[in-house]
């Protein structure tokens, strides 16, 4: 039944990451961790009459204070680095370290003696997590710099995910640690947003995917926390940790994610030479860049462009231009391949942008910097 239980958990933590790298692809993670948070802690509180009728107890709070504090920035790393990084390497190496911390702590000072069958299942399941992805050993870019990409965030919450597996299984394995750790990690990330003002509304259409990242994240929880009512930790721990799975196959089937091939996002410029892309990547921090072999997939930012007006001159010339058109029959392609048929996406509406408004004229009658003064303080830029 813990085994079970525990697979589960890992199915729904996989889906919950995989919404929430989604997510962060398109807001900033100092906006999805406290919205998804409020949603993870709205399920938390629909689960407490199941599981804990009663009232909690004063170790249950503090110790789910302090999972929600290590939760909150384990989630965070995650997530960045799902955003910055391929899912499908992300995600393996933080299963793999959150896997190692509850096995080490639970044979070295919970004493826990699992059998020999146990034990093996743990070695295997161990290599499960690390080979739940092939890939080659260089990055979906095929250069050192991408394959650093997320690395470094995935490493640091794969230890944040360990301890937070460790201390939920000294927790009386109720769901108001749970409440009490949403509550802790909701306020820190949530005021560190505030405070540093990277806090934004979602970006229109990614409400649903970070209500599902909190949904699926806090469902894996529940269920973890009830297998360990029904084995050791460091089973319960390792066999949760084959979460990437689903994330994998999500990412492959919902985004096409392959490994081994180029992806190059978030650029703010491209330079093209001897087959090799290199592009400046614009981050919460600052900028990178990264740089691959050729064909690539590269996705852009608005900074991207320079317009360029055509002059009378070119216009005309460009009249004059001879115009070969193919057909499908000539490019060796099905009819079905192409067009509506062959589509992997659907427009469903499309909306023109609304006009923009008019701005604040500031006359200047002698008290014009007062003024200036007070429009920016309205606006929060000062």
């Amino acid at each position: 039944m813990g085994v079970f239980l525990a697979l589960l958990a890992a199915a729904t933590y996989g889906a919950g990451d995989f919404f929430g790298g989604l997510s962060t692809k398109r807001d900033s993670v100092f906006t999805v961790v406290p919205i998804s948070g409020l949603f993870g802690l709205a399920t938390a509180l629909a689960a407490v009459p199941l599981l804990s009728p009663h009232a909690p107890s004063r170790l249950d709070l503090e110790l789910g204070a302090l999972i929600g504090a290590i939760g909150g920035a384990a989630i965070a790393f995650l997530y960045r680095g799902l955003s910055v990084g391929p899912m499908s390497v992300v995600a393996p190496i933080t299963a793999v370290i959150a896997a190692i911390v509850p096995v080490a702590f639970g044979v070295i000072v919970g004493g826990e003696r699992p059998s020999i069958f146990v034990m093996l299942g743990i070695v295997l399941a161990l290599g499960a997590v690390a080979l739940v992805s092939s890939s080659s050993d260089r990055d979906v870019s095929g250069q050192p710099e991408p394959r650093r990409s997320g690395i470094l965030d995935a490493f640091a919450s794969g230890v944040g995910f360990g301890l937070l597996f460790v201390l939920l299984s000294q927790t009386s394995k109720g769901v108001w640690p749970l409440v009490a750790a949403r509550v802790v990690s909701v306020a820190l990330v949530g005021a560190v947003a505030l405070a540093t003002r990277r806090f934004s509304m979602p970006s229109r259409g990614s409400l649903p995917t970070i209500a599902a990242s909190g949904f699926f994240d806090m469902i894996g929880n529940v269920l973890y926390i009830v297998s360990l009512r029904y084995t050791l930790l460091s089973v319960a721990a390792v066999v949760t940790s084959l979460y990437p799975a689903s994330t994998v196959m999500l990412a492959r089937l919902v985004l096409a994610e392959r490994l081994g091939v180029p992806q190059l996002t978030f650029a703010g410029k491209v330079d093209v030479e001897g087959g090799v892309a290199r592009v400046q990547r614009v981050t919460d921090t600052g900028f990178d860049t990264v740089e691959g072999p050729l064909p690539a997939v590269v996705s852009v930012v608005e900074k991207i462009n320079e317009p360029r007006y055509p002059s009378f001159k070119g216009i005309m010339a460009a009249k004059k231009k001879p115009v070969t058109t193919l057909s499908l029959a000539d490019l060796g392609i099905a009819a079905d391949e192409v067009g509506v048929a062959g589509a992997w996406s659907t427009v469903t509406e499309f909306a023109a942008r609304p006009p923009k408004a008019a701005g604040t004229i500031v006359k200047d009658e002698g008290d014009g910097g007062v003024k200036l003064a007070e429009f920016l303080v309205a606006g929060k830029f000062i």
